[in-house]
């Protein structure tokens, strides 16, 4: 199979993803198709102007093909990128394939164990739950070192004796969490790191459990250090 076909099966393979995303049984144009499906799609949304450009080199190759040969010419790259675009649609890529196994510690953890978690494991952020499955809040290095800096200046610094859920205290409002379920993918997760700083909020951790609530048994998380490696897997790997 030569490029241009192998182009055109490939477009017409996610056309009909497309389609069957968007419940549309009656043909409709791909720019179309596009906007429909961006709505709750975040690998449609990610791949908007390739899938576009796809259409229009899909378009230049169908309909200029004197003596059926096509005239535009796919070339191997080319292919290369729309074979990705179609198997991150056919099978997208689950955050919680990528995210670490998560920690948590309870509000009654005491602060010299929290920092001992800290160092032995190179975390700047722990998620804090009572009764093991309700979210409490997220205890991170910002927030401890705020603390310090205040109860120094009374001289009341214990790290023995002080409860994270002191330390929760010391939590800016520009500090958040996302809750997600463990069939999300990668490319709405790196949308959240964005919609939250384009909010003026700084997006501490994206926590992953079975269904994405808050009261449900954490199974892994994701930080904004994961992001390179996100970024690697979405655009890299084929």
């Amino acid at each position: 199979m030569n490029n241009a076909n192998e182009f055109i099966n490939t477009f017409a393979s996610i056309e009909k993803l497309l389609a069957k995303e968007v419940k549309q049984s009656e043909y409709v144009k791909f720019y179309e198709l596009i906007e429909m499906a961006k709505k709750k799609n975040a690998i449609v949304r990610h791949n908007e102007c390739d899938l576009k450009q796809f259409a229009d080199l899909r378009n230049a190759i169908v309909h200029n093909r004197p003596g059926g040969h096509p005239i535009a010419k796919s070339y191997v790259e080319t292919v290369r990128s729309i074979k990705k675009i179609y198997i991150q649609l056919k099978e997208p890529p689950l955050i919680k394939n990528l995210a670490k196994k998560v920690e948590t510690i309870s509000p009654k953890t005491k602060l010299s164990e929290v920092l001992k978690i800290i160092y032995n494991k190179k975390y700047s952020q722990i998620p804090v739950y009572d009764n093991s499955s309700d979210y409490v809040g997220i205890i991170t290095t910002n927030a401890i070192t705020r603390w310090m800096i205040s109860e120094s200046y009374q001289g009341l610094v214990s790290f023995e004796e002080t409860e994270v859920s002191k330390v929760l205290e010391y939590k800016e409002e520009t500090e958040k969490v996302a809750f997600v379920s463990e069939k999300e993918n990668l490319f709405r997760v790196l949308e959240l790191f964005k919609e939250y700083l384009e909010k003026g909020k700084k997006l501490e951790a994206v926590i992953i459990s079975h269904s994405g609530s808050k009261k449900e048994k954490p199974i892994c998380i994701v930080t904004v250090w994961d992001i390179p490696n996100i970024l690697n897997e979405i655009e890299y790997k084929e």
